[in-house]
């Protein structure tokens, strides 16, 4: 089995899931059984409200990235498997903050706080265990309309939701989810490749995918490859707390070399994915990479 690491140079918007998704199909069609895993991840319902119906439609929670994956490795693993950490994170309205919270702090530097809902995916050798989580500490302070979105999706969740606040949801995505979304890396290891997509600019959302033999990481125009022990060392040296997931991109590329980019170029469509030979570099040494 190989992992192949995406990692994103920026907050948001760096391309991760494009990359992921067109490297997966591409992989596929030369061959390798190949699938898509995000470990931790969540969708901003402002920017994607019909996220909702198609939770609704299969009653667990799944978040955009999960869905997009769940399709470039056609079919063949479950969104909530995919994704075994996902999340809806919804706006707050400004007039109903404390002093001293900040609107910007809330959806850029600390966007858990946002978590109206969240679904944990825990594996077994065998099966997988769903629990769905509703915070209670953002109600009456989310804007009307995606409450009343939220409202309507709890009835349709299997299992129906259990309420945490958001200290303990923090807690949580800090010092847990990481250990749990390894877990259904355990359910993936009949496949040959697994492409595992990074959230926001975190170095490495668990342990089990400082493993990777090649990161990418990524923004708009570019990517660029890198030897994945190297990339795994620097973001140990950088990791004070050994959680590789409270290291930014930034700070490990600081460490490391690149062994060579490529250029992507601009989609009219987002989804419409890098061609075959936009990526033949790549392919080209994962396929050394499975023959050794």
């Amino acid at each position: 089995m190989t992992y192949i690491l995406i990692v994103g140079y920026l907050e948001s918007d760096s391309g991760k899931t494009v990359l992921a998704s067109s490297l997966i199909s591409a992989l596929r069609r030369v061959g390798f059984n190949s699938v898509g895993f995000k470990p931790i991840g969540a969708t901003d319902l402002w920017f994607k409200p019909w996220i909702v119906e198609e939770s609704k439609k299969r009653r667990i929670l799944v978040t955009y990235d999960s869905i997009i994956l769940e399709r470039a490795s056609q079919s063949s693993l479950e969104a909530y498997i995919i994704n075994p950490i996902g999340g809806l994170l919804a706006s707050i309205d400004p007039s109903r903050l404390e002093w001293r919270d900040s609107i910007v702090d809330l959806h850029m530097v600390n966007p858990t706080r946002r978590l109206a809902l969240l679904r944990v995916t825990s594996c077994t050798e065998t099966r997988a265990n769903i629990a769905h989580i509703i915070n209670t500490s953002i109600r009456g302070k989310i804007t009307g309309y995606l409450s009343q979105l939220i409202l309507d999706l709890i009835p349709y969740l299997k299992p129906q939701p259990v309420q945490a606040t958001i200290r303990e949801i923090e807690a949580f995505m800090e010092n847990e989810a990481a250990q749990i979304a390894d877990t259904c890396m355990g359910l993936l290891e009949d496949r040959e490749i697994i492409v595992i997509e990074s959230n926001s600019d975190i170095a490495a959302p668990t342990y089990k995918s400082l493993d990777s033999s090649i990161v990418i990481a990524v923004a708009p125009t570019i990517a660029a490859v890198i030897d994945g022990d190297r990339y795994s060392k620097a973001v140990k040296l950088r990791s004070i707390s050994g959680k590789p997931w409270s290291v930014r991109v930034k700070e490990v590329l600081a460490l490391t070399k690149t062994k060579y980019t490529i250029e992507l170029q601009p989609k009219i469509e987002p989804l419409e994915g890098y061609t075959q030979e936009e990526l033949t570099p790549i392919i080209e040494e994962v396929k050394t990479l499975v023959k050794k």
